[in-house]
């Protein structure tokens, strides 16, 4: 991405912290787990397969990530909060 807009890493992570007070690692994994919820909620894709077309390695490290962010798995949540949403 740094390439694509001709600016360093450092520089990058800097103007990130100053505007969003959050390093460039945290905002990708935040952008990457708000994917995920979207996921969740519009389709009835795999757990497995939604980890993997968020940009995660694999289900068991979405399920660390949506936990720590959420304090539920992503079957809990989906669960939970799927009925409100056309599938």
């Amino acid at each position: 991405m740094t390439k694509k807009f001709n600016i360093s890493h450092v520089t990058l992570n800097r103007q990130l912290r100053q505007s969003n007070n959050m390093s460039m690692g945290k905002y990708l994994k935040l952008v990457r787990l708000m994917h995920a919820r979207e996921l969740l909620l519009s389709t009835n894709k795999s757990i497995e397969l939604v980890a993997f077309e968020s940009g995660f390695s694999n289900a068991r490290v979405l399920n660390r990530n949506f936990r720590e962010w959420k304090r539920k798995t992503p079957t809990e949540y989906r669960n939970e909060f799927s009925t409100y949403f056309i599938r």
